[in-house]
């Protein structure tokens, strides 16, 4: 057993937010208490991997899906150390672990990497030792038994704080794990949905700081909502576009959210930790699913961005026309060279007697899986020490590393800012509705404001015999893996 002690920065609040599924109304409110982001801790946690002799010349091999849009380019190991911060946590978190064990790791971007991983689990080929897939993709790999459940692989400390256990608890069945997030890439925090706001603008219209409102717990959906009248102005062309200023501006992947940030799920967890559908009992969701249409769709406090439109939401906030803006944290760091300061605040809540706040996180995020192939126990053995290592190292090395070079410091303005991120960070919700695709009301919410439908209930009604009978095939195939 190895144990390593260094000094690192760690980007800890002292903020408890433990997850949770479906919105209960009879849950007691509680204030949100926000903490100061920790300094440089004592020591690093133990890594409990035993000593292993990996030989001269062995190889880990890492493969991540390659190709156009969303990709895990964020895992390659730079080619050489670099003077970019976050470059050279990445390449020194690889060296790191080369050191330890006297190994090469090896990074790969594959394009159709569902075929690739597919292709190789049916010959057997074993080359390579670790994948990072989308969401969609993984959930496909798991039902067609191409991935270890990694409950199994006992080296692994899944309950180890560089994993991510709303992940774990959201996407497990029974004692079922076929994928995780940890911190190896960055890019489940770039995905996370948050929203941003316009300082100038809330001083403009002597309105008050968002920010306060989540700490007196006020920050609730109809008080967000009552904000964006009145703020909405016509550039004087009498054309109503994104030239204009407006109260809020989302697409319908970032209005999806007000579903989560209202701690709605698809699917929630029984005392057997088994997913099971719950959007079809929940009235708070009819409810809210009108009040996101009215917001987005009537009147025009909202720039509602619809699939082919030629603008950007995100280029109107950067231009000081938006007041509060719904998307993902990787825009942080466009908005480095804005103008007017702006502040982040996590989604409001559906109610104030909501326990907490929480948002989620995209479905495009690679999350991390091992190949199901026939290994001896010896070869799981290296290929679970390699992974721990890993991951523990990235923990220290790379997670600092990114919070403080695109959100301590370039991405953000004030210490609020940046407490409201650790806040959105903590309180993600993994819903095992979400990430499966093939439950078709994966999507309802989100497909109903596309379309301005508030026949959220009709639609239900309509799918959830099927969708019931798809998350019930999902969970046999999970089994038989």
């Amino acid at each position: 057993m190895k144990k390593f002690l260094a000094l690192f920065l760690c980007i800890l609040m002292a903020l408890p937010i433990s997850f949770f599924g479906c919105t209960k109304d009879e849950k007691e409110s509680e204030d949100v208490t926000l903490g100061p982001v920790s300094g440089v801790a004592d020591e690093r946690l133990e890594l409990d991997v035993p000593d292993i002799d990996f030989g001269d010349d062995y190889t880990f091999t890492i493969i991540g899906k390659g190709g156009s849009g969303w990709n895990a380019e964020d895992m390659l190991c730079p080619e050489e150390d670099s003077d970019d911060v976050l470059d050279h946590a990445k390449y020194a978190r690889y060296k790191a672990v080369e050191d330890m064990y006297g190994i090469k790791i090896v990074t790969q971007l594959k394009e159709d990497i569902y075929t690739v991983v597919k292709n190789s689990v049916s010959s057997n080929d074993k080359s390579f030792d670790m994948i990072y897939m989308n969401t969609y993709n993984t959930a496909s790999a798991a039902t067609d038994n191409l991935l270890y459940n990694l409950y199994d692989v006992e080296l692994l400390n899944l309950d180890a704080p560089w994993y991510d256990q709303n992940y774990n608890n959201g996407m497990s069945i029974g004692t079922t794990l076929y994928s995780t997030v940890n911190h190896m890439l960055t890019m489940d925090m770039h995905c996370t949905w948050v929203m941003m706001y316009n300082k100038e603008l809330i001083t403009r219209y002597g309105l008050k700081d968002p920010y306060d409102m989540v700490k007196d717990n006020t920050w609730t959906f109809d008080n967000f909502a009552a904000m964006l009248e009145g703020v909405s102005t016509d550039n004087g062309d009498g054309i109503w576009d994104s030239n204009d200023i407006y109260g809020f501006a989302a697409h319908s992947g970032s209005a999806r959210n007000f579903f989560y940030g209202a701690g709605m799920t698809v699917c929630d967890k029984n005392s057997a930790n088994y997913p099971e559908l719950v959007i079809d009992d929940n009235e708070n969701i009819v409810k809210l699913q009108s009040k996101a249409v009215k917001l987005l769709h009537e009147g025009n406090n909202t720039l509602f961005h619809r699939t082919g439109d030629d603008f950007s939401i995100a280029d109107v906030f950067r231009e000081g026309r938006v007041l509060f803006l719904a998307e993902i944290a990787g825009y942080l760091n466009y908005f480095r060279e804005m103008e007017q300061d702006y502040g982040i605040v996590p989604y409001p809540k559906y109610s104030a007697d909501q326990k907490s706040y929480y948002t989620t996180n995209d479905p495009c995020i690679m999350v991390m899986s091992l190949p199901a192939f026939n290994h001896t126990s010896e070869e799981i053995q290296r290929i679970a020490t390699v992974t721990e290592s890993l991951c523990w190292e990235s923990y220290y090395t790379l997670s600092p590393s990114y919070y403080e070079d695109v959100l301590g410091g370039k991405g953000t303005r004030d210490e609020g800012s940046y407490e409201m991120i650790e806040l959105c960070r903590e309180s993600r919700i993994y819903d095992f509705g979400l990430f499966n695709p093939d439950i078709s009301l994966h999507n309802a919410f989100e497909s109903l404001i596309e379309n301005s439908s508030t026949n959220y209930a009709s639609l239900v009604k309509r799918r959830i015999k099927g969708a019931t009978a798809e998350l019930q095939e999902i969970i046999e195939r999970y089994e038989k893996a």
